[in-house]
């Protein structure tokens, strides 16, 4: 099974009402609303804005540059 990469719209989609500048994560609930707009599995979801949240945090993260790279856009690195 190949995992494919995150994209500017799924990030845009993810973080417009939940950034990574939040103390809290989506919960299940908006994690399964945006899987769905996106084609993602809540699981997924949730990795993803935990990588965010780390990277934001300074912490250690295996964020994928990507995703790093559209924090920086967006001024949250």
């Amino acid at each position: 099974m190949t995992m494919r990469r995150w994209n500017e719209a799924e990030y845009d989609v993810l973080f417009r009402n939940h950034p990574p500048t939040s103390p809290d994560a989506p919960d299940l609930g908006p994690r399964r609303a945006i899987a769905r707009t996106i084609g993602r599995t809540p699981e997924a979801v949730a990795a993803q804005w935990d990588d965010a949240r780390s990277a934001v945090l300074g912490s250690a993260t295996v964020a994928s540059e990507g995703l790093r790279d559209y924090l920086r856009r967006h001024g949250w690195l």
